[in-house]
């Protein structure tokens, strides 16, 4: 062999060679990574790298279609709308703490302000004091009930709209008065409603007791207490303003306040101090001084006011009539001082008109024939004297003037006749004793 060949020979094989090592380095290295993997797992863990070459479980595990993590899990974003969720208990929401928004099946308290833009429907209360009820039916009718106050205990009940009840309305009061009272607050029929208070019920449609305590409105429609105490409006729109004691019984009747009156009547009205009106259309009313005062009949009105009754009919207390405590006539101003434009009458005159006026006996249309007057007309009167306001009525002040204008000229004639009369008597005394 020549040189050249065997030197070639040499070369390759030297090639060969340094092949078998390389591919045998890299086949050592991979073997000796793949023996450096090691660790142990749980069956359905999701393993985790515990370092460069050990694997060991992780915090998530899988059964079935559930993964299960036991721990945190931080994400930048989720996708989905989570309605598969539950038991979620958030630390914060947008930023907000746990105190700024509401959480199931715990009790929450906020210390942010809350905004709702729709409707709220609740069935339970707001603190024990505010209840909703919405969409409630009964009857064919349909509305919500509010029941406001006192929300109860273990041994008071609270305020209450009775079941079937829609349109009901309680904004407060209720509860215990001192001295251990009961007094809660009660809307029985629709519509009813109280504003406040303590033991008052609403037992009418539309009822309404405003306030106070131990009041009824229980008129079939709309009758109504404005408070007080143990009043009770039980006529069709009755009505009572206050006080204490009273009752509108009467259909349309009104006691506007006072003690222990009684609207009985329809359309009857009492007030003061146990004034009772009875018949319909009456108005009664009677001052502090004790005992009943009634009305006299249907439509009339009747007053006791034992100080006195005084009625103005000018600017100031002066121009008027007044009757006096114990009288049963009136007493008519009369003063010199509230009196203008005085002239003196001739009696005379007077007189002569008075004898021409003429003067009769009837009865007003509207009594019976039977109960009877006596008097001029009222126009006969006008023409005569020119007196009074107008022609259709006489005031008594000016009859009265007539009356003692006329009987003053009669005395005046009757003293001329009986002097003219003395001094034919002296003369006829004096020619008899005459000598003859």
């Amino acid at each position: 062999m020549s040189e050249n060949l065997v030197a070639t020979q040499k070369k390759l094989k030297l090639g060969s060679l340094l092949v078998a090592v390389i591919m045998a380095t890299f086949g050592l290295g991979t073997a000796a990574h793949a023996q450096a993997v090691k660790g142990s797992g749980t069956v359905g863990t999701i393993p985790v790298w515990n370092g460069n070459f050990n694997i060991g479980d992780s915090i998530v595990s899988q059964s079935g279609s559930i993964i299960n993590v036991n721990g945190g899990v931080k994400a930048s974003s989720f996708s989905g709308n989570g309605s598969g969720l539950s038991s979620v208990n958030a630390a914060t929401v947008g930023g907000v703490g746990a105190s700024g928004f509401a959480q199931l099946a715990v009790p929450n308290l906020f210390s942010a302000s809350q905004s709702i833009n729709g409707n709220l429907t609740l069935s339970g209360s707001l603190n024990n004091t505010l209840t909703l009820q919405s969409d409630v039916t009964s009857n064919q009718e349909e509305s919500a009930n509010v029941i406001g106050g006192f929300g109860g205990n273990s041994t008071v009940p609270a305020n209450s709209v009775a079941s079937g009840v829609v349109g009901a309305t309680i904004a407060g009061g209720g509860g215990t008065l001192s001295g251990g009272f009961v007094e809660p607050n009660t809307v029985t029929v629709a519509w009813g409603t109280i504003g406040g208070g303590a033991g008052n019920t609403a037992a009418g449609r539309f009822d309404t007791v405003a306030g106070g305590v131990s009041n009824t409105a229980s008129g079939f429609l709309g009758a109504m207490v404005g408070g007080g105490r143990g009043n009770t409006a039980s006529g069709l729109v009755a009505t009572i303003a206050g006080g204490d004691g009273n009752s509108a019984t009467g259909d349309g009747a009104t006691v506007p306040g006072g003690y222990a009156n009684l609207a009985a009547g329809m359309f009857s009205f009492a007030a003061g101090s146990e004034a009772s009106a009875n018949s319909d259309g009456s108005f009664v009313w009677n001052d502090s001084v004790g005992g009943t005062t009634t009305d006299i009949g249907a439509n009339s009105f009747v007053a006791r006011a034992s100080g006195g009754f005084a009625f103005y009919t000018a600017k100031g207390t002066a121009t008027g009539v007044y009757l006096p405590a114990g009288s049963g006539s009136w007493a008519s101003l009369s003063d010199r001082n509230v009196k203008a434009n005085v002239v003196d009458v001739d009696g005379q005159d007077i007189l002569e008109r008075l004898a021409s006026m003429p003067i009769a006996t009837w009865n007003y249309k509207t009594q019976a024939e039977s109960v009877r007057h006596i008097g001029p007309m009222a126009q006969d009167f006008r023409q005569a004297f020119g007196l009074g306001e107008d022609e259709k009525h006489i005031s008594t002040v000016d009859s009265e003037g007539v009356a003692l204008a006329a009987i003053q000229q009669l005395y005046r004639e009757k003293q001329e006749l009986k002097n003219r009369l003395e001094a034919l008597e002296s003369r006829l005394a004096t020619l008899e004793s005459s000598p003859k």
